[in-house]
């Protein structure tokens, strides 16, 4: 775990993290959870007559790796995550392992206001969101912004 603040910060700075997609053990739990029925994510059976032949994972599934990279790793301990956007380019099957990456692009951005007056928000991080399968293959792209620690977080004690 790490906790950077926003001076440590640097545009180009890459943080990744992955999750491997075992027998397809998530792509059973995610679903149950959110109690969603679609052929392509439920049973192999209904999933070999959809267009991927097969069973996919969620897409987010995926996007939730980005969340991790957000409080965990990049900018980590003491940060706010505060907006993310994805594109879902490819079907993520069961024992599948993906690779979710951040990279810096910019350090600050511009925030509108509910009244629609534009604020400088310095302390806002936005970074390219990136996820490949074990083929190299993206699956998933976008953009997510953080808020940075003003202050360095102690992470020894979790």
């Amino acid at each position: 775990m790490n906790s950077f603040t926003l001076d440590e910060i640097y545009v180009g700075q890459k943080a990744s993290v992955y999750q491997d997609h075992h027998q397809g053990r998530h792509l059973r739990l995610l679903p149950a959870w959110w109690t969603t029925t679609a052929p392509s994510t439920s049973t192999r059976r209904s999933a070999s007559r959809d267009p991927f032949g097969r069973c996919i994972a969620h897409g987010f599934l995926s996007g939730a790796l980005f969340s991790t990279l957000a409080g965990n790793y990049l900018p980590g301990a003491g940060s706010l995550y505060v907006r993310q956007s994805l594109n879902f380019l490819r079907p993520v099957y069961a024992g599948d392992t993906i690779t979710a990456t951040f990279e810096v692009v910019k350090k600050g951005e511009e925030v509108t206001k509910p009244d629609g007056t534009v604020k400088f928000s310095p302390g806002r991080i936005v970074m390219k969101a990136t996820a490949v399968n074990q083929r190299g293959e993206v699956v998933v792209e976008g953009e997510a912004c953080s808020m940075a620690a003003r202050e360095k977080v102690d992470c020894s004690r979790f």
